[in-house]
């Protein structure tokens, strides 16, 4: 019983330095899309997919900075056409807390 409240007030008192439900994931990539401007669902789909194959794809636009941001279920994707270099940020449920 000590060692639960031990760790409960541990997690109460450090609540706002993280999120006890959920965690985020941050994966970097390289993507072929050589200075495109305009990639059709097609294509990114299947990024996503050689990526990680549970990403599951909303919808997506380029931003002003000319960066394509994709947004998938619980995230989002960044891919700098210019270079390929891209981050996926996700979040996903804690198993234990």
């Amino acid at each position: 019983m000590t060692v639960v409240y031990g760790l409960s007030g541990i997690l109460l008192n450090h609540r706002y330095d993280f999120n006890p439900d959920y965690q985020i994931y941050v994966t970097e990539f390289k993507a072929n899309l050589p200075g495109k401007t305009h990639s059709t669902v097609r294509e990114i789909k299947n990024i996503l997919e050689s990526i990680n194959t549970n990403v599951v794809y909303k919808k997506h636009y380029i931003n002003k900075q000319g960066l394509l941001k994709v947004f998938i279920e619980n995230g989002e994707v960044v891919i700098n056409p210019e270079t390929g270099k891209g981050i996926m940020r996700y979040l996903q449920r804690r198993p234990i807390f």
